[in-house]
């Protein structure tokens, strides 16, 4: 009887330090790995399948009585970004202002003889481009481009990060955690 009673009391003792079992475990191992691909290819597709509005503001071109100032802007998404407007402010006077290709954008509001102009592009599709360019008295030293987005997205200065970047930091994130955890076990078994 005395046996017995050990027997029970060695098994709730090890039934209160369960371990999980190999088939849990391997549960719980796949269940967040699919979440984190999940989350992963859902964030891929939204940023694939969505405008990514990109400018460079370049230097001043000096002229004999006035600077230049340009503005480059691109979609480098998948998407056609729609409603685009891009806000411009001058210390100085416009002079004048072009749009180039002139059949993508027009000027809403402000240009010639203001200090301020609105740029708007009804559809600027994938891979699309304009530039503009501003002739004004002086160059300034704050920036001109104070805003531009679209209806979906707001611009960014920057090249885009391109598939294959993110593909080598989920890589290199998945190998970290690799080694991190055999390394932990290896420090477990080591300690006991």
């Amino acid at each position: 009887m005395g046996k017995k009673q050990n027997t029970e009391e060695e098994d709730g003792a090890a039934r209160s330090k369960s371990k999980l079992s190999k088939a849990q475990i391997l549960t719980i191992g796949v269940t967040i790995v699919v979440v984190f691909i999940g989350a992963g290819l859902t964030v891929l597709v939204r940023e694939w399948y969505s405008p990514d509005l990109r400018y460079t503001v370049n230097p001043y071109y000096r002229l004999s009585n006035s600077v230049v100032a340009s503005c480059y802007v691109k979609n480098f998404g998948h998407d056609p970004a729609n409603e685009v407007r891009i806000d411009l402010a001058f210390s100085s006077q416009i002079l004048d202002i072009q749009i180039t290709p002139q059949s993508i954008g027009s000027i809403a509001e402000g240009g010639i003889g203001k200090n301020n102009a609105v740029v708007t592009v009804p559809v600027l599709v994938p891979r699309d481009d304009l530039t503009i360019f501003v002739s004004t008295e002086t160059e300034q030293t704050d920036p001109f481009v104070k805003h531009i987005a679209s209806k979906e997205v707001l611009g960014r200065t920057g090249a885009p990060t391109e598939w294959w970047a993110f593909m080598i930091t989920a890589l290199a994130g998945i190998s970290f955690g690799i080694v991190t955890y055999r390394i932990i076990r290896k420090l477990r078994v080591a300690l006991r």
